[in-house]
């Protein structure tokens, strides 16, 4: 998780969206924006260089893992796994019918949500 972040800024700098004294102070303001309504309204506009590292941060934060470790009981792992499986599907279904065209848009948007952010 650390190095994937110490990459991503990396990546940030090198492509110079920001310079690495911006992206110190990229959090230091108290007026941003919800990061699910910039990664609703980035997929109709264009952002500036500031939200838009934001947006990689935060995706690079909440990027799916699965442990290497073994689970004390398989029975566990199953039905934790069958949960995490009846989420996605039902996520995913609402995303079709509701027209979402992003899970960000979802998030940000859906009441099911409000809570989650």
């Amino acid at each position: 998780h650390k190095h994937r972040l110490e990459r991503i800024k990396s990546l940030i700098v090198r492509n110079q969206l920001l310079t690495k004294a911006g992206l110190e102070c990229l959090y230091d303001s108290k007026d941003l924006s919800d990061i699910y309504q910039i990664r609703y309204e980035a997929l109709d506009k264009k952002i500036n260089n500031e939200d838009f590292a934001r947006l990689l941060i935060h995706l690079a934060q909440r990027r799916g893992f699965k442990s290497n470790r073994k689970v004390d009981s398989e029975d566990k792992e199953n039905k934790e796994a069958g949960k995490l499986l009846t989420a996605v599907s039902e996520n995913k279904k609402r995303m079709e019918e509701q027209g979402y065209r992003s899970i960000g848009e979802m998030i940000f948007l859906d009441e099911k949500f409000s809570e989650h952010k």
